[in-house]
């Protein structure tokens, strides 16, 4: 075999190689698009199903808040119209006094 075909002989290994090692880095490089692109909706996924979760919780804690105060203003307004409604007697009876007095 000459030097010449030798040489292309090489060359041409050569560019076999090259080929199946440019196919390899393609292959590669969409198998971990592909995984990242997974990844990421695994993520995305998640997040959403946490953003959900939690935002049940919040709202079961605003109505949980919101009874209570409901509750504490029900008891203030309670106590007020008791103490209003005593006082009315008070007041009654004191108008009462002062227009019999005159």
């Amino acid at each position: 075999m000459s030097i010449l075909n030798s040489v292309l002989e090489a060359e041409q290994k050569a560019e076999q190689h090259r080929t199946k090692a440019q196919n390899e880095v393609k292959e590669l490089l969409e198998k971990t698009r592909l995984l990242a692109n997974k990844k990421a909706e695994e993520i995305i996924r998640s997040a959403s199903e946490e953003k959900t979760s939690l935002f049940s919780e919040v709202q079961k804690s605003i109505e949980e808040k919101e009874k209570a105060l409901d509750n504490e203003y029900r008891k203030q307004d309670e106590e007020l119209t008791s103490l209003a409604s005593k006082r009315m007697d008070e007041a009654v009876s004191f108008i009462l006094g002062k227009v019999i007095n005159l």
